[in-house]
């Protein structure tokens, strides 16, 4: 008799297990016992706890949404692009030396438009046109009589430069830094002279010119394209899937004069449109 009431709990236990275990379709084990572990399965690998899909919101409340926008911070998602268009702003200080005028910082602002086209993974080819405009001073000077002599007239250097080269990236995810080389043509116009060897004026009887000009077949000094060379760094940083902003730093110098770098420096500020 006291065996059998001792055992009655257990047993009422395992039944109650086991109508549980059939209602929720799970096999019934007796207590005690351990299920034996099967296979592992290799794709079910632990995964990062942000990967899993967030709970539905309760209460008919607004579910989460993820917007498609934001991009991936992942290695190399910065660099993922084929074609970038881009425009930027500048601010551009010009150190040129041209006849008649004093030699000093003649700063400006402009704009310029850019289009890289991917050679390989940290590397683009990048050609663009810039063009920035100088306020310059009418400048007076005196002779060996004291008496005042104008010897250039007020007015605006505009720079235009056309211009090819390689963009460098190091890949650091979102934010890339960039190391921009190559070389180009430099249009320096300056207003009209007062001089010979001033723009639109007789060239100088060497058949030297200002900067920027050269000695036509006229015999008169022309606007011309002026070979340069130039070196950069900067930054962009990836703010949607398809642009960018960032800001670069540019310095230019001819190439005849390519150790008194930097004689034309460009800060610009970028917007770029990436696919």
């Amino acid at each position: 008799m006291r065996s059998s009431i001792g055992t009655r709990p257990k047993t009422l236990r395992l039944g109650v297990a086991a109508v549980l275990c059939v209602v929720a379709g799970a096999p019934v084990h007796a207590e005690g016992e351990t299920q034996p572990e099967g296979p592992r399965d290799p794709e079910n690998r632990p995964i990062d706890p942000d990967d899993v899909p967030q709970m539905d919101a309760p209460n008919g409340q607004r579910q989460p949404r993820v917007s498609p926008a934001v991009p991936e911070l992942t290695v190399g998602f910065s660099r993922s692009r084929r074609v970038q268009l881009t425009f930027s702003t500048l601010y551009a200080a010009s150190k040129l030396q041209l006849l008649g005028r004093p030699d000093q910082v003649r700063h400006g602002f402009g704009f310029s438009f850019e289009t890289d086209i991917q050679l390989m993974r940290w590397m683009w080819f990048r050609a663009g046109v810039s063009h920035t405009v100088h306020p310059m001073p009418r400048t007076v000077v005196l002779d060996e009589d004291e008496e005042p002599v104008e010897t250039a007239t007020a007015g605006m250097l505009h720079a235009t430069y056309f211009s090819g080269g390689l963009a460098v990236a190091v890949d650091l995810g979102r934010f890339v830094p960039l190391l921009d080389v190559g070389f180009g043509a430099l249009r320096a116009a300056t207003p009209l002279g007062l001089f010979t060897g001033q723009r639109g004026l007789p060239c100088n009887s060497d058949g030297s010119c200002d900067t920027g000009l050269v000695c036509a077949s006229s015999g008169m000094c022309e606007v011309s394209l002026l070979p340069a060379a130039h070196v950069g760094v900067g930054v962009d940083a990836l703010v949607r899937q398809h642009l960018t902003l960032g800001f670069l730093v540019r310095y230019y110098a001819p190439v005849t004069a390519i150790a008194d770098i930097p004689l034309y420096l460009a800060v610009s500020l970028r917007a770029g449109f990436r696919w």
